[in-house]
């Protein structure tokens, strides 16, 4: 007969919404390709579903977003987000869990790569190899990761008496 059960009287009956926001600054980076992958089967599983946002690398449409999504969503996922500090404080007092994915933050679920650890094994491996001189294809200058691998590979580089060639 066509019936479509209603999703909003559903979520209502439950108290809360069956939708996770998440944002991504950039769709077509293959990292975010493969995390939103992973989340869309763990929402399905779930009986959840994502609501998506791309922010083009831009913070201030990041927050805007993160207003927008909050009030579809029962939690917020922030991929790789380029929120500075007040944007995230802003983000984590909104009335949702929130999961902070490939960036460390207080008050917060967090998914991330030790940035640190992996730099330091990695320059400490090339330099075992006997390379003197490594060069390092940066990231966004708002990127928390690329970030936390720029300053552990500077201090690094010294400490092994390096030469590090930083291009963006």
């Amino acid at each position: 007969l066509g019936y479509r059960a209603d999703k909003r009287a559903q979520e209502f009956k439950l108290g809360r919404p069956l939708t996770v926001g998440v944002t991504v600054p950039d769709l077509t980076n293959p990292f975010f390709s493969e995390v939103l992958k992973g989340l869309a089967a763990a929402a399905r599983a779930g009986g959840y579903r994502l609501l998506i946002g791309e922010s083009g690398e831009d913070p201030a449409e990041e927050l805007r977003l993160v207003e927008e999504l909050v009030d579809h969503s029962g939690a917020l996922v922030l991929c790789s987000s380029r929120l500075n500090r007040a944007g995230l404080e802003k983000a984590l007092a909104l009335p949702v869990p929130v999961v902070c994915i490939n960036r460390t933050v207080k008050n917060a679920g967090v998914v991330a790569i030790d940035y640190r650890a992996a730099s330091r094994i990695l320059l400490e491996h090339l330099t075992g190899l006997g390379h003197r001189r490594i060069l390092y294809v940066g990231g966004p200058a708002t990127s928390w990761s690329d970030g936390e691998r720029r300053r552990t590979l500077r201090r690094t580089a010294r400490s092994l008496d390096v030469t590090l060639d930083e291009i963006e």
